[in-house]
Protein backbone atom coordinates (compact mmCIF):
# COMPACT_ATOMS: atom_id res chain seq x y z
CA UNK A 1 0.00 0.00 0.00
CA UNK A 2 2.61 2.33 0.93
CA UNK A 3 3.88 1.60 -2.80
CA UNK A 4 1.37 2.36 -4.15
CA UNK A 5 1.07 6.02 -2.93
CA UNK A 6 4.05 7.05 -3.65
CA UNK A 7 3.47 5.58 -7.10
CA UNK A 8 0.36 7.92 -7.41
CA UNK A 9 2.58 11.10 -6.27
CA UNK A 10 4.99 10.70 -8.74
CA UNK A 11 2.19 10.16 -11.33
CA UNK A 12 0.54 13.39 -10.57
CA UNK A 13 3.68 15.40 -10.35
CA UNK A 14 4.88 14.38 -13.73
CA UNK A 15 1.52 15.08 -15.24
CA UNK A 16 1.22 18.66 -13.49
CA UNK A 17 5.02 18.83 -15.59
CA UNK A 18 3.92 18.31 -18.83
CA UNK A 19 0.72 20.32 -18.65
CA UNK A 20 2.28 23.46 -17.32
CA UNK A 21 3.78 26.26 -19.72
CA UNK A 22 6.79 27.77 -18.13
CA UNK A 23 6.83 30.74 -20.24
CA UNK A 24 3.13 31.60 -19.23
CA UNK A 25 2.99 29.71 -15.41
CA UNK A 26 6.08 30.91 -14.11
CA UNK A 27 5.51 34.44 -12.40
CA UNK A 28 8.51 36.44 -10.86
CA UNK A 29 9.39 37.17 -7.57
CA UNK A 30 8.45 40.41 -6.48
CA UNK A 31 11.45 43.12 -6.36
CA UNK A 32 12.00 44.79 -3.14
CA UNK A 33 9.91 47.83 -2.78
CA UNK A 34 11.72 50.63 -2.42
CA UNK A 35 10.43 52.96 0.48
CA UNK A 36 11.77 55.65 2.08
CA UNK A 37 11.99 55.08 5.69
CA UNK A 38 12.53 58.39 6.65
CA UNK A 39 9.89 60.21 5.06
CA UNK A 40 6.35 60.78 7.45
CA UNK A 41 3.79 61.11 4.52
CA UNK A 42 0.84 59.13 6.82
CA UNK A 43 -0.82 62.03 9.64
CA UNK A 44 -2.99 60.78 12.33
CA UNK A 45 -4.55 64.23 10.73
CA UNK A 46 -3.70 67.37 9.12
CA UNK A 47 -5.26 70.61 9.85
CA UNK A 48 -4.42 74.07 7.28
CA UNK A 49 -4.17 76.89 9.49
CA UNK A 50 -6.47 79.22 7.46
CA UNK A 51 -8.00 78.25 4.55
CA UNK A 52 -8.76 81.71 3.50
CA UNK A 53 -5.43 82.82 2.88
CA UNK A 54 -2.87 79.84 1.77
CA UNK A 55 -1.14 81.79 -1.02
CA UNK A 56 0.38 84.25 2.02
CA UNK A 57 0.30 81.65 4.72
CA UNK A 58 3.88 81.70 4.89
CA UNK A 59 3.79 84.75 6.59
CA UNK A 60 1.79 83.62 9.46
CA UNK A 61 4.22 82.42 12.63
CA UNK A 62 3.24 79.76 14.56
CA UNK A 63 4.34 78.31 17.30
CA UNK A 64 4.87 76.56 20.68
CA UNK A 65 2.24 73.67 20.26
CA UNK A 66 0.99 73.21 24.48
CA UNK A 67 -1.16 69.69 25.07
CA UNK A 68 -3.32 69.98 27.54
CA UNK A 69 -5.68 67.30 28.21
CA UNK A 70 -7.88 66.81 25.07
CA UNK A 71 -6.16 69.72 22.91
CA UNK A 72 -3.25 70.95 21.21
CA UNK A 73 -3.51 74.63 21.68
CA UNK A 74 -0.77 76.62 19.07
CA UNK A 75 0.11 80.58 19.06
CA UNK A 76 -0.66 82.60 16.25
CA UNK A 77 1.31 85.47 16.49
CA UNK A 78 0.15 87.23 13.24
CA UNK A 79 -3.49 86.48 14.47
CA UNK A 80 -2.99 88.03 17.99
CA UNK A 81 -4.07 84.95 20.15
CA UNK A 82 -4.10 81.20 20.34
CA UNK A 83 -6.02 78.38 18.52
CA UNK A 84 -6.51 74.88 20.44
CA UNK A 85 -7.42 71.65 18.09
CA UNK A 86 -8.57 68.59 18.94
CA UNK A 87 -6.35 66.28 19.76
CA UNK A 88 -8.02 63.24 18.21
CA UNK A 89 -9.65 64.56 15.19
CA UNK A 90 -7.85 67.78 14.55
CA UNK A 91 -10.93 69.82 14.36
CA UNK A 92 -11.30 73.67 15.87
CA UNK A 93 -12.17 73.61 19.44
CA UNK A 94 -11.55 77.26 19.63
CA UNK A 95 -9.79 80.37 18.92
CA UNK A 96 -9.25 83.53 20.59
CA UNK A 97 -7.54 85.67 17.77
CA UNK A 98 -7.51 89.22 17.81
CA UNK A 99 -7.63 89.43 21.64
CA UNK A 100 -4.23 88.94 22.97
CA UNK A 101 -2.22 91.86 21.01
CA UNK A 102 0.88 90.12 22.21
CA UNK A 103 2.92 90.19 18.87
CA UNK A 104 5.91 87.42 18.52
CA UNK A 105 6.29 85.48 21.68
CA UNK A 106 10.05 84.64 22.21
CA UNK A 107 9.75 81.90 24.97
CA UNK A 108 7.41 79.11 25.59
CA UNK A 109 4.53 80.09 27.51
CA UNK A 110 4.43 79.69 31.58
CA UNK A 111 1.53 76.86 32.04
CA UNK A 112 0.45 75.67 35.22
CA UNK A 113 -2.91 73.91 36.42
CA UNK A 114 -3.98 74.39 32.69
CA UNK A 115 -3.93 77.96 32.80
CA UNK A 116 -1.29 79.78 30.57
CA UNK A 117 -0.14 83.00 31.02
CA UNK A 118 2.07 85.35 29.32
CA UNK A 119 3.01 88.93 29.50
CA UNK A 120 4.14 91.69 27.23
CA UNK A 121 5.43 95.19 28.07
CA UNK A 122 2.68 96.28 30.64
CA UNK A 123 -0.24 93.65 30.37
CA UNK A 124 -0.45 90.36 31.76
CA UNK A 125 -2.98 87.97 30.43
CA UNK A 126 -3.99 84.22 32.05
CA UNK A 127 -5.74 81.61 29.26
CA UNK A 128 -7.51 78.51 30.46
CA UNK A 129 -6.51 76.14 27.94
CA UNK A 130 -9.72 73.94 27.97
CA UNK A 131 -11.97 76.97 26.70
CA UNK A 132 -9.62 79.76 25.86
CA UNK A 133 -11.31 82.09 27.84
CA UNK A 134 -9.00 85.13 29.21
CA UNK A 135 -9.17 84.98 32.79
CA UNK A 136 -6.86 87.92 33.67
CA UNK A 137 -6.18 90.50 31.14
CA UNK A 138 -4.49 93.40 33.33
CA UNK A 139 -2.96 96.58 32.51
CA UNK A 140 -0.23 96.93 35.11
CA UNK A 141 1.24 100.08 36.85
CA UNK A 142 4.29 100.82 35.26
CA UNK A 143 7.09 103.94 35.27
CA UNK A 144 8.00 105.57 32.36
CA UNK A 145 11.06 103.58 30.57
CA UNK A 146 9.57 100.32 32.25
CA UNK A 147 8.49 96.83 30.58
CA UNK A 148 7.36 93.41 31.35
CA UNK A 149 9.54 90.89 30.52
CA UNK A 150 8.40 87.01 29.49
CA UNK A 151 10.12 86.04 32.75
CA UNK A 152 6.86 84.48 34.53
CA UNK A 153 6.89 82.25 37.68
CA UNK A 154 4.10 80.79 39.34
CA UNK A 155 4.06 80.07 42.74
CA UNK A 156 1.03 78.67 45.41
CA UNK A 157 -1.70 80.81 43.68
CA UNK A 158 0.83 83.56 43.05
CA UNK A 159 2.56 85.56 39.89
CA UNK A 160 5.75 86.72 40.03
CA UNK A 161 6.61 89.57 37.25
CA UNK A 162 9.73 90.95 36.42
CA UNK A 163 9.63 94.54 35.12
CA UNK A 164 12.60 96.16 34.07
CA UNK A 165 14.47 99.47 33.45
CA UNK A 166 16.80 99.35 29.85
CA UNK A 167 18.58 101.70 30.25
CA UNK A 168 22.07 101.67 28.54
CA UNK A 169 24.49 100.32 31.25
CA UNK A 170 22.42 100.95 33.90
CA UNK A 171 19.81 98.71 34.19
CA UNK A 172 17.00 97.91 36.93
CA UNK A 173 14.63 95.02 37.49
CA UNK A 174 12.21 94.29 40.19
CA UNK A 175 9.72 91.92 40.73
CA UNK A 176 6.01 92.45 40.84
CA UNK A 177 3.84 89.84 42.69
CA UNK A 178 0.01 89.00 42.69
CA UNK A 179 -3.15 86.81 43.40
CA UNK A 180 -3.87 84.81 39.98
CA UNK A 181 -7.17 85.53 40.54
CA UNK A 182 -6.66 89.28 40.72
CA UNK A 183 -8.67 91.38 38.76
CA UNK A 184 -7.13 94.79 40.04
CA UNK A 185 -3.47 95.90 38.90
CA UNK A 186 -3.32 97.87 42.31
CA UNK A 187 -3.24 94.50 44.38
CA UNK A 188 0.05 93.66 42.60
CA UNK A 189 3.14 95.01 44.90
CA UNK A 190 7.16 95.28 43.92
CA UNK A 191 9.74 93.74 45.91
CA UNK A 192 13.70 92.68 45.43
CA UNK A 193 14.82 95.83 43.60
CA UNK A 194 17.79 95.00 41.57
CA UNK A 195 20.49 96.17 39.26
CA UNK A 196 20.43 93.39 36.61
CA UNK A 197 18.53 92.52 34.05
CA UNK A 198 17.82 90.08 31.42
CA UNK A 199 16.58 87.85 34.21
CA UNK A 200 15.32 84.69 33.33
CA UNK A 201 12.07 82.28 34.46
CA UNK A 202 12.44 81.95 37.89
CA UNK A 203 12.22 78.44 39.57
CA UNK A 204 10.57 77.97 43.48
CA UNK A 205 12.58 75.52 45.72
CA UNK A 206 11.17 75.10 49.48
CA UNK A 207 14.51 74.70 52.13
CA UNK A 208 15.14 72.64 55.14
CA UNK A 209 13.87 75.57 56.88
CA UNK A 210 10.91 75.31 55.07
CA UNK A 211 11.38 78.66 53.58
CA UNK A 212 10.52 79.73 49.82
CA UNK A 213 13.26 80.79 47.73
CA UNK A 214 12.76 81.99 44.74
CA UNK A 215 15.86 81.53 42.02
CA UNK A 216 16.70 83.12 38.62
CA UNK A 217 19.43 83.67 36.62
CA UNK A 218 20.90 87.12 35.68
CA UNK A 219 23.07 88.18 32.17
CA UNK A 220 23.30 92.19 32.62
CA UNK A 221 25.48 93.49 33.31
CA UNK A 222 26.96 90.79 34.71
CA UNK A 223 25.90 86.96 34.63
CA UNK A 224 24.72 85.73 38.09
CA UNK A 225 22.16 83.60 39.79
CA UNK A 226 20.06 84.77 42.39
CA UNK A 227 17.89 83.46 45.60
CA UNK A 228 16.10 85.33 46.66
CA UNK A 229 13.68 84.07 50.26
CA UNK A 230 10.41 85.04 49.84
CA UNK A 231 9.67 84.02 53.27
CA UNK A 232 12.28 86.47 54.76
CA UNK A 233 11.98 89.31 52.00
CA UNK A 234 16.31 89.15 51.48
CA UNK A 235 18.17 87.67 49.36
CA UNK A 236 18.92 84.30 50.72
CA UNK A 237 22.62 83.58 48.18
CA UNK A 238 23.91 85.05 44.82
CA UNK A 239 26.39 83.95 42.86
CA UNK A 240 28.46 85.33 40.06
CA UNK A 241 29.46 83.51 36.81
CA UNK A 242 32.85 84.57 35.24
CA UNK A 243 32.32 86.99 32.71
CA UNK A 244 33.90 85.43 29.56
CA UNK A 245 31.20 82.34 30.19
CA UNK A 246 28.15 83.83 28.49
CA UNK A 247 24.48 84.42 29.35
CA UNK A 248 22.06 81.99 30.69
CA UNK A 249 19.98 80.42 28.26
CA UNK A 250 18.81 77.57 30.44
CA UNK A 251 18.05 77.37 34.37
CA UNK A 252 15.92 73.82 35.66
CA UNK A 253 15.48 73.01 39.05
CA UNK A 254 15.36 69.40 39.52
CA UNK A 255 14.81 67.84 43.02
CA UNK A 256 17.79 68.66 45.12
CA UNK A 257 19.17 70.80 42.33
CA UNK A 258 19.76 73.14 39.89
CA UNK A 259 20.95 72.72 36.60
CA UNK A 260 22.12 75.90 34.48
CA UNK A 261 23.33 75.91 31.29
CA UNK A 262 25.70 79.26 30.50
CA UNK A 263 27.37 80.05 27.82
CA UNK A 264 30.13 76.89 27.12
CA UNK A 265 29.48 76.00 30.45
CA UNK A 266 27.08 73.43 32.40
CA UNK A 267 26.42 73.81 36.00
CA UNK A 268 25.23 71.96 38.67
CA UNK A 269 24.26 73.94 42.61
CA UNK A 270 22.81 73.18 45.86
CA UNK A 271 19.24 74.84 45.68
CA UNK A 272 19.83 75.95 49.53
CA UNK A 273 22.92 77.26 49.32
CA UNK A 274 23.87 78.15 45.50
CA UNK A 275 27.36 75.74 46.68
CA UNK A 276 28.52 74.24 43.64
CA UNK A 277 28.24 70.68 42.62
CA UNK A 278 29.74 70.13 39.53
CA UNK A 279 30.54 72.08 36.81
CA UNK A 280 31.98 72.06 33.34
CA UNK A 281 33.82 74.59 31.83
CA UNK A 282 33.79 75.03 27.93
CA UNK A 283 31.71 71.46 28.26
CA UNK A 284 29.09 72.85 25.65
CA UNK A 285 28.54 74.71 22.38
CA UNK A 286 26.47 77.79 23.52
CA UNK A 287 22.95 76.46 23.36
CA UNK A 288 21.23 79.88 21.48
CA UNK A 289 18.29 78.22 23.01
CA UNK A 290 16.52 79.63 25.88
CA UNK A 291 14.49 76.35 25.81
CA UNK A 292 17.19 74.03 25.19
CA UNK A 293 17.11 71.78 28.15
CA UNK A 294 15.06 68.55 29.16
CA UNK A 295 15.86 66.41 31.89
CA UNK A 296 14.66 62.58 32.91
CA UNK A 297 15.61 60.40 36.10
CA UNK A 298 19.05 60.03 35.07
CA UNK A 299 20.27 62.25 32.30
CA UNK A 300 20.07 66.08 30.57
CA UNK A 301 19.50 66.68 27.73
CA UNK A 302 21.39 69.82 25.91
CA UNK A 303 20.23 70.57 22.49
CA UNK A 304 21.44 74.28 20.31
CA UNK A 305 23.67 74.55 18.13
CA UNK A 306 24.88 70.70 19.27
CA UNK A 307 23.28 67.48 20.78
CA UNK A 308 24.74 66.20 24.59
CA UNK A 309 23.80 63.79 26.78
CA UNK A 310 25.28 64.49 30.47
CA UNK A 311 24.76 62.58 33.52
CA UNK A 312 23.26 64.54 36.06
CA UNK A 313 24.55 63.06 39.13
CA UNK A 314 28.52 63.55 37.98
CA UNK A 315 28.36 66.19 34.79
CA UNK A 316 29.88 63.73 32.99
CA UNK A 317 29.38 63.47 29.06
CA UNK A 318 27.92 60.49 27.97
CA UNK A 319 27.31 61.38 24.34
CA UNK A 320 27.05 64.67 22.00
CA UNK A 321 27.25 65.47 17.86
CA UNK A 322 27.94 68.48 16.16
CA UNK A 323 24.94 66.76 13.23
CA UNK A 324 25.01 63.95 10.77
CA UNK A 325 25.83 63.05 7.35
CA UNK A 326 23.25 62.85 5.41
CA UNK A 327 23.15 60.64 2.01
CA UNK A 328 26.72 59.85 2.96
CA UNK A 329 27.45 63.37 1.57
CA UNK A 330 25.58 66.15 2.85
CA UNK A 331 26.82 66.98 6.63
CA UNK A 332 24.06 68.48 8.31
CA UNK A 333 24.23 70.78 11.64
CA UNK A 334 22.45 70.47 14.72
CA UNK A 335 20.40 73.87 14.51
CA UNK A 336 17.50 73.98 17.23
CA UNK A 337 15.26 76.82 18.32
CA UNK A 338 13.12 75.03 20.05
CA UNK A 339 12.10 72.73 23.17
CA UNK A 340 13.47 68.87 22.63
CA UNK A 341 10.88 66.02 23.43
CA UNK A 342 11.24 63.17 24.70
CA UNK A 343 9.58 59.76 24.41
CA UNK A 344 10.16 56.35 25.51
CA UNK A 345 14.04 56.13 24.65
CA UNK A 346 13.96 58.51 21.85
CA UNK A 347 14.48 62.68 21.73
CA UNK A 348 13.31 64.49 18.72
CA UNK A 349 13.87 68.08 17.74
CA UNK A 350 13.48 70.18 14.22
CA UNK A 351 16.39 71.28 12.70
CA UNK A 352 15.80 75.17 12.30
CA UNK A 353 18.14 75.47 8.87
CA UNK A 354 17.28 75.47 5.92
CA UNK A 355 16.78 71.57 5.55
CA UNK A 356 14.50 71.68 7.92
CA UNK A 357 14.37 67.94 8.91
CA UNK A 358 13.10 66.06 11.99
CA UNK A 359 15.75 64.85 13.98
CA UNK A 360 15.36 61.75 16.43
CA UNK A 361 18.57 60.79 18.54
CA UNK A 362 18.08 56.60 19.34
CA UNK A 363 18.82 57.06 23.44
CA UNK A 364 20.00 53.14 23.47
CA UNK A 365 21.73 52.99 20.94
CA UNK A 366 23.11 56.42 20.97
CA UNK A 367 22.50 57.02 16.93
CA UNK A 368 20.93 60.15 15.30
CA UNK A 369 18.93 60.50 12.43
CA UNK A 370 16.13 62.26 10.56
CA UNK A 371 13.08 62.45 9.19
CA UNK A 372 11.01 64.46 6.40
CA UNK A 373 7.61 65.71 5.22
CA UNK A 374 6.95 65.60 1.51
CA UNK A 375 7.67 69.09 0.46
CA UNK A 376 4.99 69.93 -1.64
CA UNK A 377 1.06 68.76 -0.96
CA UNK A 378 -2.19 68.82 -3.06
CA UNK A 379 -5.42 69.76 -0.94
CA UNK A 380 -8.84 70.47 -1.29
CA UNK A 381 -10.09 73.47 -0.35
CA UNK A 382 -14.22 74.97 -1.45
CA UNK A 383 -13.69 71.54 -3.76
CA UNK A 384 -10.62 72.92 -5.54
CA UNK A 385 -7.00 71.37 -5.55
CA UNK A 386 -4.63 73.57 -4.37
CA UNK A 387 -0.81 72.81 -4.66
CA UNK A 388 1.16 73.57 -1.16
CA UNK A 389 5.01 74.07 -2.31
CA UNK A 390 7.84 74.28 0.31
CA UNK A 391 6.93 71.89 2.83
CA UNK A 392 9.02 71.17 5.95
CA UNK A 393 9.81 71.17 9.56
CA UNK A 394 12.23 74.32 9.50
CA UNK A 395 10.92 76.76 12.89
CA UNK A 396 8.56 74.40 13.76
CA UNK A 397 7.96 73.57 17.69
CA UNK A 398 7.12 69.74 18.70
CA UNK A 399 4.73 69.19 21.73
CA UNK A 400 4.47 65.02 22.54
CA UNK A 401 1.33 63.38 24.09
CA UNK A 402 1.76 60.56 26.37
CA UNK A 403 0.65 58.29 23.60
CA UNK A 404 3.73 58.74 21.39
CA UNK A 405 1.39 61.57 19.24
CA UNK A 406 3.64 64.43 17.91
CA UNK A 407 2.10 67.77 17.34
CA UNK A 408 3.38 70.17 15.26
CA UNK A 409 3.29 72.31 11.93
CA UNK A 410 4.54 73.41 8.46
CA UNK A 411 4.18 76.53 6.79
CA UNK A 412 0.48 75.51 5.85
CA UNK A 413 -0.85 72.81 8.41
CA UNK A 414 -1.13 71.86 11.93
CA UNK A 415 -0.19 67.98 11.88
CA UNK A 416 -0.26 64.79 14.49
CA UNK A 417 1.73 61.65 13.78
CA UNK A 418 2.99 58.65 15.73
CA UNK A 419 6.41 59.21 17.30
CA UNK A 420 8.49 57.48 14.17
CA UNK A 421 11.55 55.65 14.55
CA UNK A 422 13.33 52.88 12.68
Amino acid sequence: MKYTYIILILCGAFLCFLSCDDDESTTPLPGPILLDIRLIDQFDWEALIDENTVENLEEFLVRYPIVHEDVVVYSNSDRNGFVALDRTTGFERWNNYGQMELGSIAEEPTVVLGTMHLANENTFKSIDLATGAILNDLTLILESGEELSEAIGVYEGNVYLNVESPNGINVSSQWLVGSIGSTSAESFTRFNQDEVGDLGKPVFHVNENNEVLMIYGASFPRTSIKSFNITTDQIEWEIDIFSSAGQISNLELDGDRIFVAVGLNMLALNPNTGEEIWSQAHFINDLENEDGLVLDANRIYAVGTEVYIIEKSTGDLVWSAQGFNRDNDNFIPVRNNFKPILYQDNLYFTEGSIEGLLIWVDLEELEMDYFSIPDNEIVEIDGDPVRLDGLNFQNSGLAVSSEGFIYTYDRFRFLSFGAPSF
